[in-house]
This record gives structure tokens, sequence and C-alpha cells, in this order.
């Protein structure tokens, strides 16, 4: 169903200032204890990518090729996976429950499987999810209501009276005679062209979660960066989701910074380290010319006390920008998702004991891959040698 309009919670003004500290502490500390993971991360990537170290020292004489098995792996269970989900022989079953489901058990069966496969466009999200759940142990979705809409121009008909000069036929003078005629006119409309569950996959990065979390459910906070245009943010600020007036006098500042022509980049060190592999491993520059007109902005969950009175803390969302240090809005979690829960979901490939984060099939071949690439350029120095011209040997001259 399509969410209420958010109401923005009050905060006196020193509370506030107690909530921008608790985030900006939260980032910090946690983005810290993260940081031995992302360069984990950052190892399993390059796996993935069947990655090479150009001229790496002291290998750099040594013959510089990777073996994909990772990558060969990977690509073999993620087929098998799409196949089972959303390949030509597979469907969804529905079961009758009572007597009065089984005469609609084949129109509902109809339905269900058009709108998972056609309806909601979900084969490009799932391959996302999955590949990266394969590939880094962890994958996070975002299913939350979405509503899309578009401008379109809709032909509206009307009839438009003329007069025009004709002779009349019994005083044979001419006179002005109206005649009737269709106009159609274009008026530009919104139409709804999406209005149901969404799932976005989340980028593992520009998650900050506390390293003691065993899942999104029982952590007592989180972060999320987000990269928000202007455009964005005033529809957050339409939903009621950021703080109108802070939005409104800010808005030139915020865009400003967004029309900046510095790259988005994060202050974690893990962080930059996988960033700068990804764009290493695919060709993108470190610092694109072109232009981003995007700022980044904490989504922080969490609990927080909003009076000092209260004896309880409760769960809060809210939005803050680092740069401007401005917390853009406040609300209580079942005012922007009435269900009360936070709108994630959490697969592992490979599940650990009481860890949020999986193992995933690279760390799994990890070893097996380096000892593979080990063999094959000992193999391959070996044959070097064996190729070499042939030396004699004379007891009496020596070589």
């Amino acid at each position: 169903m399509p969410q209420p309009r958010v109401t923005q919670l009050e905060l006196a003004p020193e509370r506030k200032e107690a909530l921008i500290q608790l985030i900006q502490q939260d980032y910090s500390r946690d983005s810290a204890d993260l940081e031995n993971r992302n360069r984990a991360l950052t190892r399993w990537y390059k796996l993935w990518r069947a990655g090479m170290d150009t001229n790496a020292f002291p290998e750099q004489e040594r013959p510089n090729f990777t073996i994909p098995m990772t990558l060969w792996q990977i690509l073999a269970k993620l087929a098998k996976e799409l196949e089972v989900l959303l390949g030509e022989e597979s469907e969804i079953v529905v079961n009758p429950i009572g007597e009065a489901d089984v005469r609609r058990q084949p129109k509902v069966k109809k339905w269900i499987n058009w709108r998972i496969k056609n309806s909601l466009k979900l084969f490009r999200k799932l391959y996302v999810y999955l590949l990266q759940k394969n590939v880094l142990g962890t994958s996070i979705g975002y299913l939350a209501w979405k509503t899309k809409k578009r401008l379109i121009k809709k032909p509206v008909e009307r009839m438009e009276t003329d007069f025009q000069q004709q002779i009349d036929a019994l005083s044979g003078l001419p006179a002005l005679v109206p005649v009737q005629r269709k106009v159609i006119d274009y008026v530009e409309t919104e139409v709804f062209d999406y209005d149901g569950p969404d799932l976005t996959v989340e980028n593992i990065e520009d998650w900050v979660i506390p390293s003691s979390a065993t899942s999104i459910d029982d952590a007592d906070h989180f972060i999320r960066r987000l990269r928000l245009s202007v455009d964005d943010i005033l529809d957050l600020r339409d939903e009621g989701k950021l703080d109108e007036s802070i939005v409104n006098q800010n808005l030139e500042e915020l865009r400003r910074l967004a029309t900046q022509s510095k790259p988005i980049v994060s202050d974690s060190v893990g962080n930059q380290e996988g960033q700068k592999e990804k764009n290493t491993q695919s060709g993108t520059p470190d610092v694109p010319q072109g232009r981003e007109e995007k700022l980044i902005a904490h989504n922080w969950f969490g609990k927080f006390r909003s009076s000092e009175n209260d004896e309880r803390s409760q769960d809060v969302v809210a939005f803050f920008q680092p740069d401007k240090k401005l917390l853009l809005g406040v609300c209580r979690l079942v005012d922007i998702f009435p269900d009360g829960y936070r709108p994630f979901i959490s697969s592992q490939a490979i599940l650990d004991i009481n860890r949020i984060w999986g193992i995933g099939y690279c760390e799994l071949l990890e070893p097996i891959n380096q000892e593979m690439d080990a063999l094959h350029s000992l193999a391959t120095s070996a044959g070097e040698g064996a190729i070499g011209p042939v030396i004699f040997y004379n007891p009496a001259s020596g070589y």
C-alpha cells in the first residue's frame, strides 16, 4: 500500500545537537572497526575480476597471470541459482488453504508468476543481489514501497464553434452560419508508472554497522551512505522524510555542494581502497572529469531519546549531511515505515557463526587460487629454463 506522508519528530536544539554528535561518533568508530574487512573485500573483488598485479614487486620478473578458478566457480553457482528462480521451467506454486481458494488457485498462480517475472522486473536486481552474495559473502536489499510517476500529454477533444459566410438560400444574401468543428488539445498530466514494492540492492561498502552485530534486526544502530541529487532531496522533502524548513533554508547551499567538481569518495581508509580497486579493474578514473551533481547523506537507524524526560529510547531514522554537519530530517521508524520493521533483507552465501557478514566463494577459494597461481608461475619459470641454451662442461677447462 502507498506510504502516508511522514511526520517529523520535534526535537529541542540540545537534543538535535546530541543526535548529530551521536551520528558522527557512530560513523567514525564503526568505520574504523570495519577497515580490515574492507581491505578483505578489496582482495575478494580482485579475485572475482581475475585481476593482475602489473609488475608487482618483488615478483616483477615472474609470469603475471592469475588462473580465473574463482570466477568460473562463481559463474557456475550463479547460473544454477538463476535457472532455479527465473528460468524458463521455473514457476511459483500456489497452494490453496481453504475450499474457497481452490477455484482461484489457477488464476492466482498465473498472476503471481507474471508479477514476479515481468511486472517487478526482478531479473537484473536479483542477478546483482545473488552475485554480490556469492562474491563478497553478504548481500543486503532495501525493500520498500516505491511510487514512480511520469509526465504525459493526453489528448482531449472539444467542440469549437466557428462562423462562416454563406449565401442564404431564401434571401440570396450573404449570412454568417455557425459551424461546429472538433479540436484536439494536449493536456499534460501525471500517471503512475509503478506503484508497489521495489528491491534496491545496497552497496556493501556504503554500510557502516557495528562489528559486534549479528544481524540487521538486532543491531543497535547502523548507517547507510546515500548519494542524493538535489531532486532526490526535494522528493524526500515532499514525502515528509526531510524537514521542509531546513531543506528550504539550505537549498542553495546544498545545490552548490552537489555541483562541486570533486568526486564522491569515502572518508574511510578501507572504503577508499575498495573503491580504488573497483576503479582500477573496471577502467574507471579515480577522479572523473565529468560532473555527478550528487552529495553524500548518512541515513542513520538507531535508538534515541527524543527528550531528556523520556525513560526509554525509541527507534529513530535520521538523515545527516556530513560536509555541512546538517541534520536534514529525523522521524520515528514507525512514521516512515508503518509496519515498524526495518525494510532490509540480508542473505549470506555461507552463514558464519554469530556474525552478520557471511563467507563468500572468493574467501573460500582464495588460498586455492593463490596456490594455483604459484604453481603456474613455477611451471612457467621451469619451462623458460628448459628451453634455454645447452651449456657443455669439460672437467679440464670448466664451463
